[in-house]
């Protein structure tokens, strides 16, 4: 019975520890994001409050979780747009080929050249 108790305290002991860290690392992303984000939001604010404050993990994980989110969601619009304008870019190549295509054979597509 004693030796169960033993492991108990271990896993509560352990237990506590991860939810420090992690709520360590919350911190840090959440400063991380604050430096990216120049203008701060509310949401932001609250969330760095609670944190200070010492609420539960669950609590604080989510603004920082938010951030990582609304970070994320940046980036997708911005490869969104860069993937617009490569598929943009391969149109107009695509179209440059075959117009240069018609214009050295001086023919409809499809017809054998003759060379000279």
């Amino acid at each position: 019975m004693a030796y169960n108790l033993y492991q108990v305290q271990m896993a509560r002991g352990w237990q506590e520890r991860i939810e420090k860290e992690q709520m360590l690392q919350e911190r840090f992303w959440a400063q991380q994001a604050q430096l990216q984000t120049s203008p701060r939001s509310p949401k932001s604010r609250t969330c760095d409050e609670r944190s200070r404050v010492g609420a539960a993990p669950s609590v604080a994980r989510t603004g920082t979780t938010m951030a990582l989110v609304d970070r994320l969601s940046a980036l997708e619009d911005q490869l969104r747009a860069e993937r617009g304008a490569r598929q943009k870019l391969e149109e107009e190549v695509m179209l440059l080929k075959t117009s240069s295509s018609l214009s050295s054979t001086g023919s409809k597509p499809g017809t054998p050249r003759t060379i000279v």
